[in-house]
């Protein structure tokens, strides 16, 4: 489907920032969960709708990628939030563009 043997294909990922394809696959799952979370969306809510079907492995993962739990990263957000407006301020616009342009490799 790809071109490649499944060899040459964890080579290419041990070349780049991904150790192994589970390690991206989890890193864009992360991801879209904080967008979702960005966008008011419960933390329950989001995790199981990106696939994660524990609360605690996917609190594991979400420290990982972004440092700080989800409910922190929710509550910081929430904090920032300017609701007349909707937008962020200033001092958290940089996780809220984390967020929406995925995190960093979680290894």
């Amino acid at each position: 489907m790809l071109g490649m043997t499944p060899v040459q294909l964890r080579r290419r990922f041990q070349r780049s920032a991904y150790p192994a394809p589970r390690d991206l696959i989890i890193t864009v799952c992360v991801g879209r969960a904080a967008a979702l979370i960005a966008d008011g969306m419960k933390v329950e809510a989001a995790f199981s709708s990106v696939g994660f079907r524990h609360h605690t492995n996917f609190n594991r993962q979400f420290r990982r990628c972004f440092g700080v739990l989800p409910s922190n990263y929710r509550h910081r957000l929430a904090l920032t939030r300017d609701w007349t407006t909707g937008t962020i301020g200033a001092v958290h616009a940089q996780v809220e563009a984390a967020g929406r342009a995925g995190p960093r490799p979680c290894t």
